[in-house]
């Protein structure tokens, strides 16, 4: 073995006081982690025995486990000269060039140990170890289970078996393992941290939380126990305390390349996607080829509306990971969005055969089934699924699917109990959000004037066109026909009226010259005039500033979007809505927001008649052209018979709707809640005590 020239190590010289140091004295101090004093009692025990092995051996030890490499080294170097037969000392200068990730060096010394004692299980641990570094986990799997055969009673062994197990997706046998690690020491809060990730993959969230805590219990401090924490309060759907206890990770560890990436899928379920936006932007700065972060950023994007960006990041991922069955699902789901449908279900499938656990696959592809045999082919996969590994918010994808399996089959009965299930078990990560819109729309129609303004222009708003009313109540149809026409561009479902607004909000109090909305929106919103003319933005929560729309941009127009208010109910029970939509999985409280916005919309009409005009989706699909006339004249804009063929437009759509809007306009929902009545009765009682007209 090479080795450096051997220089005396100056050991730091603390006031201590030894009647008698000896051997056993030595080895204690170094199994107790005590290594200061250890170095002290090397260091006298080698004034009276220059040439004993136990003194320079175990001083490497602790100038190893110090950080002290080159001492550590030197150290061991020697002991090695005195007894070169001695496996554990070439091991130990093996884990020196470990620690500096000269990960060839290490695995030369790792080997040399063996020639030694072929049956050294530390050596062959170690060796596993650099194997699952490098992305082997096979033969990480063999080496590790090698030694655990050799030294069964050996914790570490086995906790590190449990995590290779777990990385290779074999989650049973990683419970197994990482139990008996804590069977023989129930107390290594680093092996309660990897029972609390094994649990957590398998949906046991109870016992992933339970295992967690204790690790907490135990190393109050450990920011992998706190991050770890947050992701399983996120799984529960208790964002507050998940929020919490990730910041709290990134207090004790802030450059946390996984804690960041972790706060920016929580802030993402919270709605805040600036912030998650941010978060995510931050973990790959610190790490930037993590093809999970990649994804998270994929997703952040993909609901900004920015496709562009969503499929790029996407890309990146799969360069990382080419077979990752996230971004593959991912990219169909991109593909949807951009009307490219066949290429969509290419890498859905992909995505399953990769991993039959991907569960938002499933339920993208009952999105795009168009036939029955489609249908039974998609239940039938299904069962592959391993239901008992499912969490609530994986299942509720698979629940979603099966229901639109059967929905297509007819078969209403069943995708009835299948849809309540599935949004029960969305309700439990995603919790009703009804009384905070209920709160801001009750809001809204106490004023009728929302800021004190100053002589506003009666151009303003001009030519700009906003869509509002309740989810899946035509609106994406609506603006699909009207982009159609190629002077106007249409935003999506824009935030920009309400950022707008709140800078607004913001200036007063300040001196300096406030910005009025119409400036302030239209520098969110640009219009090139050699392009467009128009704007159609569809953020349906709109409703709730048709004060500051009316107020501040008096040109502008308001297309209020409905129909039979148990379609719209039922539609939106069935469609698995996102972030800030999350009361549509409650039966009755879709009904009470429905019906809360329908009793503002009618004070508002009445307060702006000739601002508002009501596209009834029922009354259009019966009739479209007729009733798309009435609309155009409305904003002035001449009829053509391109408006009537939605199915030919190019344009992305990143909405629930997104299948839907790309078909020929046709009745065929129409009173479909009627297959649904008995599961509908709760919300259908809310709707006829409001008065709300069911048609």
């Amino acid at each position: 073995m090479t080795t450096k020239p051997l220089n005396e190590p100056k050991f730091d010289r603390k006031q201590a006081q030894w009647h008698s140091v000896d051997q056993q004295t030595i080895k204690e101090l170094s199994s107790t982690g005590r290594h200061q004093e250890c170095l002290q009692a090397c260091q006298q025990l080698l004034q009276s025995e220059p040439e004993s092995l136990v003194p320079w051996k175990y001083a490497g030890k602790s100038l190893l486990a110090l950080g002290q490499f080159e001492k550590a080294q030197q150290c061991l170097a020697k002991a090695h000269q005195i007894d070169n037969k001695d496996p554990e000392i070439v091991k130990d200068i093996g884990n020196i060039f470990n620690a500096v990730q000269n990960d060839a060096e290490a695995i030369r010394l790792y080997k040399e140990a063996l020639s030694i004692d072929q049956n050294y299980a530390p050596a062959i641990n170690n060796l596993g170890l650099i194997a699952k570094q490098q992305g082997n986990l096979v033969a990480a799997g063999q080496l590790v289970k090698r030694a655990c055969d050799i030294d069964q009673s050996f914790a570490p062994y086995h906790m590190n078996l449990g995590g290779i197990y777990k990385d290779l997706g074999n989650l049973d046998q990683a419970l197994a393992s990482t139990l008996k690690s804590l069977e023989l020491n129930p107390d290594n809060p680093d092996a309660l941290i990897n029972l609390g990730g094994i649990y957590k993959d398998l949906g046991n969230l109870d016992q992933a939380l339970a295992s967690t805590l204790k690790s907490l219990e135990l190393n109050p401090d450990n920011p992998t126990a706190h991050m770890n924490l947050g992701g399983i309060y996120k799984n529960l759907g208790n964002l507050d305390q998940a929020l919490a206890s990730t910041l709290k990770s990134l207090e004790l560890n802030p450059d946390n390349p996984d804690a960041h990436m972790n706060l920016g899928g929580i802030y993402k379920d919270l709605g805040n996607l600036d912030q998650a936006l941010a978060s995510t932007l931050k973990s790959l700065k610190l790490n930037p080829d993590n093809p999970d972060a990649l994804i998270n950023l994929s997703g952040i994007y993909k609901d900004l509306g920015n496709l562009d960006q969503a499929l790029a990041s996407t890309l990146k991922s799969l360069e990382l990971k080419p077979r990752g069955s996230a971004a593959l699902c991912k990219l169909g789901l991109i593909k949807m969005a951009l009307a490219q449908t066949e290429e969509a279900k290419k890498y859905l499938f992909d995505s399953i055969a990769c991993n039959t656990q991907e569960c938002e696959a499933y339920f993208a592809l009952s999105q795009i089934i168009e036939t029955a045999k489609d249908a039974e082919g998609l239940i039938e996969s299904t069962k592959q699924i391993k239901t008992s590994h499912l969490t609530p918010r994986t299942r509720t994808f698979i629940e979603f699917a099966l229901s639109n399996c059967l929905h297509k089959l007819k078969k209403y009965d069943q995708a009835a109990k299948h849809l309540k299930a599935a949004n029960y078990n969305k309700l439990t990560v995603f919790p009703s959000d009804a009384s905070r819109l209920q709160q801001a729309i009750a809001l809204s129609i106490s004023r009728s004037d929302p800021t004190e303004k100053s002589a506003i222009n009666t151009n303003y708003g001009k030519d700009r066109i906003f869509i509002i009313g309740m989810p899946r109540s035509g609106s994406t149809l609506l603006e699909t026909i009207l982009s159609m026409n190629p002077k106007i561009k249409d935003l999506g479902e824009s935030r920009s009226l309400e950022k707008a607004i709140a800078k607004i909000q913001q200036q007063k109090g300040c001196k300096s010259d406030h910005q009025d909305l119409n400036e302030v929106y239209s520098q969110l919103e640009p219009i090139n005039n050699t392009q467009h003319k128009y704007t159609t933005d569809k953020q349906l929560y709109n409703f709730i500033y048709i004060n500051w729309i009316t107020a501040h941009m008096p040109s502008a127009k308001i297309i209020h979007c409905r129909r039979n208010p148990m379609d719209n109910i039922l539609s939106m029970y069935r469609s698995n809505l996102t972030t800030g939509n999350n009361y549509t999985a409650n039966l009755e409280d879709s009904a009470k927001v429905l019906v809360a916005q329908e009793k503002a919309i009618q004070i508002n009409k009445k307060r702006y008649p000739e601002k508002i005009f009501t596209f009834d989706y029922d009354q259009f699909v019966n009739a479209p052209e007729d009733n798309l006339r009435k609309l155009l004249r409305w904003l002035d804009l001449d009829f053509d018979d391109n408006y009537l063929h939605p199915e030919k437009s190019t344009r992305s759509v990143n909405t629930a709707s997104v299948i839907q809007a790309r078909k020929p306009i046709r009745n065929k929902s129409v009173g479909g809640w009627k297959n649904y009545e008995t599961l509908l009765k709760p919300a259908l009682k809310l709707i006829q005590e409001s008065g709300v007209k069911i048609d």
